[in-house]
């Protein structure tokens, strides 16, 4: 089992917070306090779409295999946090 953590600058377009691959992985985000919201979803999210982590806040889910995530903010760019773990 693996441990991967990275810092990801999510734009006002769709960002890859996590690639596809062939394993399980339990996944946090977190978006640090002062900064804004995140949308979650998959390669056609929207803000208006997509699952909301607001500044401060941490959302944690299973990403099955073969399934990516993506994030997008509504103007200019967010630092985001993203740990997974499995593999």
């Amino acid at each position: 089992m693996s441990t991967a953590q990275s810092v990801v600058t999510v734009a006002a377009t769709a960002t890859v917070l996590l690639a596809a691959d062939d394993n399980v992985r339990e996944v946090s985000i977190h978006v640090p306090t002062g900064g804004q919201a995140v949308a979650l979803g998959g390669s056609d999210v929207t803000f208006a779409n997509g699952l909301l982590v607001a500044a401060g806040a941490t959302f944690q889910t299973k990403l099955p295999p073969q399934h990516s995530l993506y994030g997008i903010v509504t103007s200019s760019t967010q630092g985001t946090r993203v740990l997974a773990i499995g593999g």
